[in-house]
């Protein structure tokens, strides 16, 4: 099972998106960037919210400090919580891998 993303961190995944991706602008549409965009965006991707909960957040409060951004922290725990791997190529993030947490590059 691929991570999905919590739709309550929607406005942090969005500017992530824009800031990160500058160099391919057309990638996203800033006035498409509401509710309604992404919702529509999980259900083309077949993705389901993962809400953050208590539990994802004692996880990151065990992680090493390896990684200092806090919403791939977040994504971090909810892998390694919820037992699914996570695709990136966040170098950063691959150093967290192990038995309790599955990433893919």
């Amino acid at each position: 099972m691929i991570l999905s993303i919590s739709i309550d961190s929607w406005p942090a995944i969005c500017e992530e998106l824009f800031t990160g991706h500058e160099h391919r602008p057309d990638w996203f549409d800033r006035a498409g960037a509401d509710r309604a965009w992404w919702m529509e965006a999980l259900d083309k991707l077949g993705a389901t919210p993962l809400p953050l909960r208590p539990d994802h957040i004692s996880e990151i409060c065990r992680l090493e400090p390896i990684h200092q951004d806090p919403f791939d922290r977040a994504l971090i725990a909810q892998a390694t919580v919820e037992q699914m791997v996570l695709v990136t190529s966040d170098s950063d993030i691959l150093r967290y891998a192990s038995a309790r947490f599955q990433v893919v590059s």
